[in-house]
């Protein structure tokens, strides 16, 4: 879960943070290489399943700060509009607002922030949502999706 994720972070230092909650027991982990092997140990002892994710740099992580300024400046000269369909913010969980879709910033928060995937379908399972579709080379979020829609339908009885 999230807070036993957190938790078991605590002692890394802030070399290590939780980089997505994809499902209510399935979290990613991201930042310095050596602590990252040193978290695998940890939830290997533990018996748990974990995943190296072939990634080329530590998103959601710390060490994305540094091109932030880089990035917003980028994305201020895309114009961006409001959503005309509503979305779900990744970086809240809620739906987005218009400001923030607007916001330079908002979209470079999104390689730095947790991913929110979890909560963002557990509004959409409230709301009544109960079709969903992963497009990707692998299902990868089909399962975590499930577990977190069943928490959000159950909220909306």
């Amino acid at each position: 879960s999230e807070s036993e994720a957190r938790e078991a972070l605590a002692d890394f230092d802030g070399r290590v943070a939780v980089a997505a909650v994809n499902g209510p027991r399935a979290v990613t982990v991201s930042g310095e290489e050596g602590a990252i092997a040193e978290v695998e140990a940890l939830w290997r002892a533990r018996e748990r399943k974990t995943t190296r994710l072939q990634v080329s740099h530590a998103f959601h992580s710390h060490l994305m700060e540094p091109m932030l300024d880089e990035l917003a400046a980028v994305v201020k000269g895309i114009e961006l509009s409001a959503p005309e369909i509503p979305i779900v913010s990744n970086v809240s969980g809620e739906q987005l607002t218009a400001e923030q879709a607007r916001s330079p910033d908002y979209w470079a928060r999104q390689v730095r922030e947790p991913v929110r995937f979890a909560a963002g379908i557990e509004l959409l399972a409230a709301a009544g949502v109960t079709r969903y579709l992963e497009l990707g080379p692998d299902a990868v979020l089909s399962g975590p999706a499930a577990d977190s829609a069943s928490a959000g339908a159950s909220e909306r009885r």
